[in-house]
Parts: C-alpha cells; structure tokens; sequence
C-alpha cells in the first residue's frame, strides 16, 4: 500500500507537468496556474471583507455598515454599495455581507449578493426597514442623490406648505 502511494506522489508531478509541456506552460507554469486558480476560488467562496466599515445606523442591537471605497453609481443612476449587517441578538452574534443596490428617488433598494450568493433582483421600499432607510440616507448623501422625501407622517420635519394658486 505504502509503495502505491508513493508512487501515485511521484508520478503526480509528472502528469501534471506533461499536461502543463501540452498546454504550453512548461514545468512550473502549470502548477503555478492551479494554485491560482485555488486561491481565485478560495477569495470568490468568502464574504467581501472591506478594510474599513462605516456605520450608517446609530449604535444599537442591529446596525448596519457600509465600504465607503465600494460606493459606485450604476447606469440610470442606482447606487452600488458593499455593505455588512450586524444582530447582536443572537449568540454568536450574526454577520452578513451585502452587495446592496439603491434607488434614492424611489427609496428601494435590493440585495444583489448575499454573503457571496446571488440575491434578490426584486426592488424592496425602505418603508418599515429603518436599517436600510438609514442607509440609503447615508449613501445617497454622499454620492450627491437626493432621496426622495418620506412620509409627513413618518417625518413631520419634513412638511412643506402648499403652494397658494
């Protein structure tokens, strides 16, 4: 047994290098390109760590946070953020990673990718979600969209008189 193994350890290089020669890679290319390969994988597979997280929502049981740095306006004007949702309710507490889109005229937004997994391609309103309103304020602000005003009766500092005729 022990001979077979051995064996299948020494030949593997071989196979390996003659598909490398055959591909045209030469001896060390081939297994250079699989341990990229492995490595791109290994970085697809794991949530999307940004180096510094900004909090959009006040301190609290549940925040959420944003990339400054991953802030992108998309054609028509949607809003492209990585951002990153902490509930501090459960043991231990939970992290999930966003790719979250927002309309700041309309105050929709959709998750497009879910800790590395495709998302939600529907348009959700931030009305009942104050995590995502709060977010969508922040990230509106500082791409220079204006957002939509909410309802009077959510916001009465937001009521404006009529205009007279």
């Amino acid at each position: 047994m022990m001979n077979r193994l051995k064996a299948a350890w020494v030949t593997a290089p071989r196979q390996i290098d003659g598909l490398g020669k055959w591909i045209g890679f030469g001896r060390w290319g081939m297994r250079l390109w699989l341990i990229g390969l492995c490595g791109m994988v290994l970085t697809w597979s794991l949530p999307a760590w940004a180096n510094t997280w900004v909090p959009t929502t006040p301190p609290a049981q549940e925040r959420q946070f944003i990339d400054p740095s991953s802030l992108q306006i998309l054609p028509g004007g949607t809003v492209q953020v990585q951002s990153l949702y902490v509930d501090q309710r459960q043991r231990p507490e939970q992290r999930t990673t966003y790719q979250t889109e927002y309309r700041c005229p309309a105050r929709e937004f959709r998750d497009v990718v879910y800790d590395g997994q495709p998302g939600d391609l529907i348009w959700h309103s931030v009305d009942g979600d104050p995590l995502n309103a709060q977010t969508l304020d922040y990230v509106c602000a500082q791409v220079g969209q204006p957002a939509a005003v909410t309802d009077v009766a959510d916001d009465p500092s937001s009521a404006k008189p009529l205009p007279k005729n």
